[in-house]
Formats: C-alpha cells, structure tokens, sequence
C-alpha cells in the first residue's frame, strides 16, 4: 500500500444521558482504544471537561495505534447555529422511542456525525484520504483481536460510502423521501473524502426537508434512508454474512468490524 494513502477513524463521546449507562460505555470505549492498533489514526470529539479521560485510556494503547483529541463544549455545536435547541426540544416530543432512553443530546450527537467527518477531514492531521465514521461504544466485545489490523486501506470503498443494510426496503419505500421510526441503514459509514463530502451535502439537504416539514428528524437513521433514495448510486450497501459463512454470529450493526478487515 502507498505509505501516503490512509484512513482516519472519526468518534465522538458526549457524557449525556441515553438509553446506556456512563459505566457501559466506560467499558466499551476501553475495549476499542485499547483494541485498534498501528493501522488505527483515529480522531475523537469529546466534551473540554473529559479530554484528560479519554487521553488516560488512549495513552495505555500499546498496539501502536495513534489518537488525536478534539474538545468542543455541545452549546458550541455548528448544528445548533443551523438548528437552535428549541426545534430539538420539539423533535423529543415527536419521538416515538423516547421511553427507551433518547434524548434531545442524543440528537445532537447523531446529527453532528457528518460535521465531526467534515472537521477532521479539514484538520487532516493524519494525511489520510479515506475516512470512517464509528460510534465509540459499538465495540462491545472483550475479543479485539480484530482490531489489530483495523480498518483495512483496501477495504474501504473509493468512490461511494460504505453502509450496513439492516433492512432491506420494501418496493414502495423506493419513492419515499422520508422515513419514520424505520430502520435500514447502520451507523458506522466510511469512504473517500470525495464522498464524504457528498454524503455532507446530501445528509444537511435532507435534514433541512425533514425540519422544514416538521417531521421528526432526532435520529440520523431516517435522515441516511432519505440520502440512500435520492441518489443510491453513492451508496456501497454491505449486506452481512455476504461472504456465505453461516456460522458467523457477528451483530449485523457492528458487521463493519469484520467487513473493513477481509482481505480482497
């Protein structure tokens, strides 16, 4: 592989209340920044008050892995330029899953992914010229063996973005453009800065119709489906278990692990 080709791992971690505990994620932050190893560049947004924590974990890495630590306060959000909290606040009273735990900061969070991408890939601070998007607490195994040699260069797609298809779309859903409390796509995504930075523009698009039409826009979800319709043609849908090992018992949200890690 070209020494000057790269990918950069973008996260982020905002201690607010959800549907997991502060304890929970305590632990599954560990098992990844202790896991990923020197093949990992990875940039993380986090709260000012909790840089030093999350550089504690990072610097007890000795798999090689490499990390850069971004403090931003959540009232410095760019969304909340675009979107000011009272439209969030009105979103929660529109969620149909609110009791599970979600929360108006968990908006936020979910809806600044792209932002978070569009920083670090400005910043750069890696080089790289592929970038993936993973939620810090989705690594919730004790084995990270597969880690070591995570993400794989290759593996990444050039030209589109790399999705998980949880569920499949029905034929009518095909000339839907918005989506309410379903769920086809996964969170973690990835791909080159060129169609990152058309998954940006798309993603905001999108966005701005959801609010503009009052209809719930709190989870990012809906928001990617609505990016997927309008121009498929972007998008890499992995489809797990695509490689026809039955016995593969990973979790269908989290197959990207494994996905980014097979040699071609």
């Amino acid at each position: 592989m070209d020494e000057k080709k790269s990918v950069t791992i973008v996260t982020a971690y905002y201690c607010v209340k959800s549907k997991h505990s502060p304890q929970k994620y305590h632990v599954w932050i560990q098992n990844l920044l202790l896991g990923v190893g020197r093949f990992c560049k990875m940039v993380i947004f986090t709260s000012p008050d909790l840089i030093n924590y999350i550089n504690s974990i990072c610097s007890k890495n000795i798999r090689g892995a490499l990390f850069t630590v971004i403090g931003i306060p959540m009232k410095d959000f760019k969304l909340l330029q675009r979107y000011p909290l009272k439209i969030w606040a009105h979103h929660y009273s529109m969620d149909p899953q609110k009791a599970c735990g979600r929360t108006v900061e968990c908006y936020l969070i979910w809806n600044s992914k792209l932002i978070f991408m569009k920083e670090a890939m400005e910043r750069n601070v890696y080089g790289s010229d592929k970038y993936v998007w993973i939620d810090i607490g989705s690594f919730r195994s004790a084995d990270t063996t597969i880690l070591e040699h995570f993400p794989v260069y290759e593996r990444i797609s050039e030209d589109k973005i790399d999705i998980m298809l949880i569920q499949p779309y029905l034929p009518h859903e095909m000339n839907q453009l918005i989506f309410f409390n379903t769920v086809h796509l996964g969170g973690m995504f990835g791909g080159s800065i060129g169609a990152i930075n058309k998954l940006f523009q798309l993603f905001y698009k999108a966005l701005d119709v959801y609010i503009t039409g009052k209809q719930f826009a709190g989870c990012d979800q809906q928001i990617l489906s609505t990016c997927y319709i309008r121009s498929p043609e972007l998008f890499n849908l992995v489809i797990k278990n695509q490689d026809n090992n039955i016995n593969d018992m990973w979790d269908i949200w989290f197959y990207l692990y494994k996905y980014w890690n097979l040699e071609k």
